[in-house]
């Protein structure tokens, strides 16, 4: 019920959000933004319904490219907030469109987590677990390889450095908001696990040090597997190599063997 109740309203603010920001941007009167926001939570929480039951979450979020996409009209609301911004000064109709940008990120996290932690609890219910692999401390599970490892670092600092420079220029506390965020991606993750299934890889999901859910990788994703160098690969089609230490596996001939048998490409 938790997750069903956190789902709606993640769709919700994400919607909401995103409606009132465009209506502050566009120079709606108070009244009428806040109107039009209540409109928006209100579509976003039907939306959000409609989309129900958790179960069938599992089979959207196989759609990686498409679930990404809808992130992608938040960028172009930073992108109309900070031409705002520099047109007309950090005054608090951007200080209002950012904090609005903010909680529909969240909002989107909200709900894309709920459909990965949906996917991870089918694919441990339609299957057994296979094996465990070693606790790690690298991001969400997987090595990232060059450049794309220095993404967390960087949107980090530029959290860091943009919420200090608004806060410094315009006195609004909102914008330490902006600091904290960027502090906690920066803050490394703590050790998690994860666990080999008939369906494919659910690991423990974290954003810095908190926890946030699991993430699901299907077997579909994975491409291949190998030892090299007392280091053990997973490869995604994405890039995304989830790696361990050899050493640290109890039966190391056994994961191979799972992996080998059930890894596409290997």
């Amino acid at each position: 019920m938790v997750s069903r109740t956190l789902f709606v309203l993640g769709c919700a603010i994400f919607v909401g959000s995103m409606a009132g920001v465009v209506a502050v941007l566009a120079g709606f009167a108070n009244e009428s933004a806040a109107v039009t926001t209540v409109g928006g939570l209100a579509a976003g929480a039907v939306g959000g319904r409609a989309l129900l039951p958790l179960n069938g979450l599992a089979d959207r979020m196989s759609r990686r490219v498409s679930v990404a996409a809808t992130i992608l009209p938040l960028f172009g609301l930073i992108g109309w907030a900070s031409w705002v911004g520099w047109q007309n000064g950090l005054n608090g109709r951007y200080a209002v469109a950012m904090g609005g940008i903010l909680l529909a990120l969240i909002g989107w996290v909200t709900v894309v987590q709920a459909g990965q932690n949906a996917a991870s609890a089918t694919a441990i219910r339609r299957g057994e677990t296979l094996a465990e692999l070693p606790r790690t401390s690298l991001v969400f599970g997987t090595d990232l390889p060059w450049p794309w490892s220095l993404l967390g670092p960087v949107t980090g600092l530029l959290g860091v450095v943009a919420g200090a420079w608004g806060y410094l220029n315009s006195g609004s506390v909102f914008f330490l908001f902006f600091v904290l965020a960027g502090l906690a991606y920066l803050a490394p993750s703590p050790e998690h696990t994860t666990r080999v299934t008939e369906e494919g890889l659910v690991s423990e999901n974290y954003l810095g040090p908190l926890p946030i859910g699991t993430k699901f990788t299907s077997w579909d994703e994975i491409t291949g597997c190998e030892v090299d160098g007392g280091t053990l690969t997973i490869a995604t089609k994405l890039g995304l190599n989830f790696t361990y230490d050899t050493a640290a596996i109890d039966d190391l001939d056994r994961v191979q063997s799972v992996l080998d048998e059930y890894a596409t490409g290997s």
